[in-house]
């Protein structure tokens, strides 16, 4: 159990509101001895400024975790006022709505090559997600992701990764997107 209010504008902006969001994360595992879990996320807060200044998340997840592989899916629901997801999403830049909901749905799954009988600490990792910003047809998009890591030890990870958006017609977006990605974690 997870329960946070933080500021909610951003790290990347100085404090000018005194909006707070507030963030809770339950995890619960139904099953004693089963490496399987059920997450759920929600948030809400509020932007600084605009006519309709809320906005919430909820994301509910059940995944199999087990120290060498996770396999898992969700589901995500969003509700924004338009003007604030046109410069990811396009295609709500003439929405008349005060507020619009976005929906989707995701997959994804790791492996440690160890558990299939292959190098301990190289892992592969994909994740597929389709999100519709609103209730509009065909400007929905995909994304696909597929990495393969290294784990050096237990504080640091390598990982390159490839990804693909596609978009559909009505999003409005000029190209579909891919590119590469190299992350890495250092822990301490």
């Amino acid at each position: 159990t997870h329960l946070s209010v933080i500021y909610g504008e951003s790290w990347q902006k100085p404090e000018v509101s005194k909006h707070k969001d507030v963030h809770a994360r339950v995890t619960l595992r139904p099953v004693a001895g089963l490496p399987l879990a059920v997450n759920l996320f929600a948030s809400g807060g509020q932007y600084d400024t605009g006519d309709d200044l809320s906005r919430q998340r909820f994301i509910p997840q059940i995944a199999f975790e087990h120290k060498l592989a996770v396999v898992a899916l969700e589901y995500f629901w969003a509700k924004d006022p338009p003007a604030r997801m046109v410069s990811r999403q396009p295609s709500l830049a003439n929405s008349t709505d005060s507020e619009v909901t976005a929906a989707g749905v995701a997959a994804f799954a790791w492996v440690d090559l160890s558990l299939l009988g292959g190098m301990e600490g190289v892992r592969l990792m994909a994740r597929v997600e389709q999100l519709d910003p609103d209730a509009q047809d065909d400007n929905s998009h995909t994304r696909e992701i597929v990495g393969i890591g290294y784990r050096t030890g237990k504080y640091v990870e390598v990982l390159v990764d490839w990804e693909a958006v596609q978009y559909q017609s009505a999003a409005l977006v000029a190209n579909d997107e891919k590119r590469v990605f190299l992350h890495t974690r250092i822990g301490f």
